[in-house]
């Protein structure tokens, strides 16, 4: 079962007006009172960002913000594998070849 997303209040977005250069993506609208009152009662992640994802609404008719919650599931481990006797004897192996 999905949780259900909180969405940005105070922010509106959507596609470029018309007659928009071809470099322009779209715009942001923010009502400031409403969104920093929503922002402060978010809590930050580990580096201190509140992150917010775009979505295209299920209408088309613009953009949504919800609140971005996603964590790794663990860190990232790059600490090289210890010796294994299996991987030498392969390697043995290899060495052998005439090629």
């Amino acid at each position: 079962m999905s949780e259900q997303k909180e969405y940005a209040n105070g922010i509106w977005g959507g596609g470029p007006r018309e007659g928009a250069p071809d470099f322009v993506r779209g715009s942001l609208s923010i009502m400031p009172e409403r969104f920093i009152e929503w922002l402060r009662q978010q809590t930050p992640n580990e580096k201190g960002y509140v992150r917010l994802d775009i979505l295209t609404r299920k209408s088309g008719d613009g953009w949504s913000f919800p609140l971005n919650t996603y964590k790794p599931s663990a860190p990232r481990d790059d600490t090289p594998v210890a010796d294994d006797p299996e991987s030498d004897r392969a390697a043995d192996q290899d060495a052998d070849l005439p090629f």
